[in-house]
C-alpha cells in the first residue's frame, strides 16, 4: 500500500487529470490543469500515464508525508518556483526525489508563477467521475470528496515499479518585461467599435489580483462597444476573452462556466494558455492576433517539444550537488521572460 497524508495545504490545491471531456452541453466544462505544459512534465519526469491525476498547487503549497504503513513513493514538482524542502533540506523543480518513511516535503507559497504540479509516481489512486478525476470544487465534482484539500486528507497512490531519479535541465532567465500572449480574434470582435478593436491589441494590459481556476481579470483602458455588452449566451472555449460593461477583459479558464452571455472578442491559443495562467497579479502583457494555421503551428511546437523531453532527462546528482543547479520548466511557464523552443 502506498499513500500520501495532507499534513497542510493551501486552500485551492486540488487533485487534476488532464480534464472532464464531453459534458460542457451538459452545463459541466472541463476541469484540468491550468498549466498542461507544466502537467505534462511532471508525467514525463515519473514515467506516468498521460492522465495520471496528481496535485495542483495553486499559489499555496502544503506538507506531506507518507501514510503510517505506506511504502516510500517517487515525486516531482513541476510549474510555477515553489520554495520546497524534503526534511528541511531545499529540492529542485523538474527532478523526481524519494519521499521516504518519516519524510515530510514541504512546499512554501509560490515565488514566480501560479500552478505547480505536485506528481507521484504512479498517479493518485481515486474515483473517476463523469470519465474524470479532475476536482470542480464549485460543481462538487472529482478530486477527493469533490472539494480541494485540505489538512488531514489521505491519498492513495498507484502502484508502480522504483525509477532510476532523473532531472530535466534548463537555465533560468529573467521575469522582466511584457508578455505577449497570442489569441485567434473572435467573431464577436465585430461588436466592438474600430478604435477599440486596435486598442485591444495596442495597450498593455495588467493582470489584478482577481483570480482564480475559472477566469481572470484585467485592466487596461476599457474598451467600447458598438451597441450594448449582451448576447444570446453561448459556448466559452478555455481562453475565451469575454469583454463585459466594464471594457476590462476576463479571461475564462479551466474551471469557467461553460456559457456566457457577454461578447468573446478573442480566445488565447492553446499553446500560450498555460503561460497566460503563470501570470501573477500586476505582472503586464498584450495581445497579438494569429491566424488559426500559425495558432496550429505553435501547438505543433509545443507537443514536439514536449515528445523530445525524453531525450533530455539525465541522471540525477546526488542531493548535495544538486544546489549546485537551478532547472525551469521547459514551458516558460515559471519565467515569463523565457523564450521558448517553439516560439519565434
Amino acid at each position: 500500500m502506498r499513500e500520501i497524508n495532507v499534513l497542510k495545504t493551501g486552500p485551492a490545491n486540488s487533485i487534476q487529470d488532464l480534464g472532464r471531456f464531453g459534458h460542457q452541453r451538459l452545463g459541466i466544462t472541463q476541469s484540468g490543469p491550468m498549466d498542461l505544459v507544466a502537467f505534462r512534465t511532471a508525467q514525463i519526469l515519473l514515467d506516468n500515464p498521460d492522465n495520471a491525476p496528481m496535485i495542483e498547487l495553486a499559489g499555496m503549497g502544503g506538507d506531506f508525508r507518507l501514510g503510517r504503513n505506506s511504502s516510500p513513493v517517487q515525486f516531482a514538482l513541476t510549474g510555477a518556483k515553489f520554495a520546497a524542502s524534503l526534511n528541511s533540506t531545499a529540492i529542485d523543480l523538474n527532478r523526481v526525489y524519494m519521499l521516504g518513511i518519516g519524510d515530510v516535503l514541504s512546499i512554501g507559497a509560490a515565488q514566480i508563477g501560479n500552478y505547480g504540479y505536485l506528481a507521484l509516481r504512479g498517479g493518485i489512486d481515486i474515483e473517476h467521475v463523469l470519465g474524470s478525476s479532475a476536482t470542480h470544487s464549485r460543481a462538487g465534482l472529482g478530486g477527493h470528496q469533490g472539494r480541494t484539500l485540505r489538512a488531514g486528507d489521505q491519498l492513495s497512490v498507484g502502484s508502480a515499479p522504483k525509477l532510476a531519479p532523473v532531472l530535466i535541465p534548463s537555465a533560468s532567465r529573467s521575469t522582466a518585461g511584457i508578455e505577449t500572449i497570442h489569441v485567434i480574434q473572435n467573431p464577436q470582435s465585430e461588436m466592438f467599435t474600430p478604435a477599440s478593436l486596435d486598442r485591444f491589441y495596442t495597450q498593455v494590459y495588467s493582470v489584478t489580483a482577481k483570480m482564480d481556476r475559472m477566469g481572470v481579470y484585467l485592466t487596461g483602458h476599457p474598451l467600447s462597444h458598438r451597441a450594448g455588452h449582451d448576447i444570446i449566451s453561448d459556448g466559452n472555449p478555455n481562453g475565451a476573452i469575454q469583454i463585459p460593461g466594464s471594457g476590462l477583459p476576463i479571461v475564462l479558464l479551466a474551471d469557467r462556466q461553460p456559457t456566457g452571455g457577454y461578447p468573446k472578442i478573442a480566445t488565447i491559443i492553446t499553446a500560450d494558455l498555460g503561460r497566460f495562467a503563470q501570470l501573477r497579479g500586476g505582472q503586464k502583457l498584450r495581445f497579438q492576433p494569429v491566424s488559426h494555421a500559425q495558432a496550429l503551428e505553435k501547438l505543433r511546437r509545443v507537443n514536439t517539444a514536449l515528445e523530445n523531453t525524453p531525450k533530455l532527462l539525465v541522471s540525477a546528482p546526488d542531493r548535495k550537488e544538486s544546489r549546485l543547479l537551478s532547472y525551469n520548466l521547459i514551458s516558460g511557464a515559471i519565467s515569463s521572460g523565457d523564450t521558448m523552443p517553439w516560439e519565434d
